[in-house]
């Protein structure tokens, strides 16, 4: 059997790995059966910018540029309409502005989440803690069955979180915001908490401190971080150099190991695996300027914005507002535009570290996958160990 490269378009192919005997795992990108699946796509993540309001304003923001104008929110009932003509989806990331501060927010994840196998994922600024601990438990209790993301955003310890996010006294109700969400999670089991940091050259000395103190305090399940992207409301930012990244990313790792064990076993595995291929990746990409594998944002991977716009990547510009189509999401995606920029991705001269859009691209590549199903075999014994060397215990 000929083993193609990570980056090669061979689909759909096999991936044998070897687990008790052989199991033969199938990936195909839909995309790629052009008579089959066009024009119904199928996403396996909608990213739902639900509002572009906020109340902060981070040196760090990709989107600043797009916050707090006076464009018209989608209603209740225009997002209704949407859903009921969306092509199949699986995940849903919803993201701002500030997502809290839509007052619909729970209704519209009502909207688009009825199976119980699909996953909500929020960020947020953690400044308003009580208002986001009210709407995260409404959400819980309406969706008790769907794992639910909550990522409060963190950059560093004290008075630069408070300078790199441009609100004073942001670090201590972010930290009083995941407290009061650690505090939920009893009552909702599908609660999931982490924190978000976007590391860059001003902050990536002090983020292995926070990291460890985010540890120490307990509240996450798991820690994230990502390299800056975009072009940053404050201007001469830079992502870290890779092997800067590198050294958070391993630190990040051994950390997630200790906090996962615990808190999340039956999932660990998987989630250390992924955490780590998705670092890999976006180490090569810092290192290289270029992507090792095909993005597949504007494939499996969409965007709808506040107003109806839609892109294909949270980093291009709309191809169409849902409002000019009769809320037809698939007569967007499939428009000449949207086939423009398909192609300009397939270029790679686009490449950068969007955790999301390298995330649910890597399961389409042979050894990406290939080497995390390894990672993840040897992770289910160490999560075991570690497990059993600590006990249970969480908030």
């Amino acid at each position: 059997m000929t083993v193609p490269a990570s980056g090669d378009r061979v689909t759909p192919f096999i991936c044998i790995t070897i687990r008790a005997g052989i199991r033969m795992k199938i990936l195909f990108d839909p995309a790629e059966w052009k008579g089959l699946v066009r024009p119904v796509p199928f996403l396996k993540v909608l990213t739902i910018f639900i509002t572009n309001r906020c109340n902060a304003r981070c040196e760090t923001c990709f989107y600043w540029q797009e916050l707090n104008n006076q464009s018209q929110d989608l209603t209740l009932d225009e997002y209704r309409q949407i859903q009921a003509k969306l092509p199949p989806y699986q995940d849903i990331l919803i993201s701002g502005g500030e997502p809290t501060l839509a007052p619909h927010l729970p209704d519209v994840i009502e909207t688009f989440i009825h199976r119980p196998e699909q996953a909500i994922t929020m960020p947020t600024n953690g400044i308003k803690s009580r208002q986001i601990r009210d709407m995260v438990k409404d959400i819980c209790e309406r969706r008790p069955n769907n794992r639910f993301v909550v990522g409060v955003s963190l950059d560093a310890i004290g008075e630069l979180h408070d300078r790199i996010r441009g609100v004073p006294g942001n670090y201590d109700k972010a930290i009083e915001t995941l407290r009061l969400l650690c505090e939920l999670k009893p009552e909702h089991p599908n609660l999931r908490l982490t924190s978000l940091t976007t590391v860059f050259d001003e902050n990536h000395k002090q983020v292995p401190e926070l990291l460890r103190e985010m540890a120490r305090l307990d509240y996450v399940d798991y820690l994230t971080v990502e390299p800056l992207r975009g072009a940053p409301m404050k201007q001469g930012l830079r992502a870290p150099l890779f092997y800067e990244l590198r050294k958070i990313q391993d630190l990040l790792h051994e950390l997630n190991v200790g906090l996962l064990s615990r808190k999340q076993p039956l999932e660990a595995s998987t989630m250390l695996s992924h955490i780590r291929a998705l670092h890999r990746e976006q180490q090569r990409m810092l290192e290289s300027g270029r992507l090792s594998i095909d993005c597949k944002a504007g494939t499996v991977i969409g965007v709808l914005e506040h107003d109806g716009q839609v892109r294909l990547c949270e980093m291009f510009e709309p191809v169409g507002n849902l409002r000019d189509f009769g809320y037809d999401f698939a007569a967007i995606w499939n428009s000449p535009a949207a086939e423009a920029q398909r192609r300009y991705i397939k270029t790679k001269e686009c490449s950068c570290t969007h955790c999301v859009n390298i995330g649910q691209s890597l399961p389409f590549h042979f050894w990406p996958e290939f080497e995390r199903l390894m990672e993840k075999r040897a992770l289910e014994r160490r999560v075991y160990i570690e497990r059993e060397a600590a006990g249970v215990k969480s908030c």
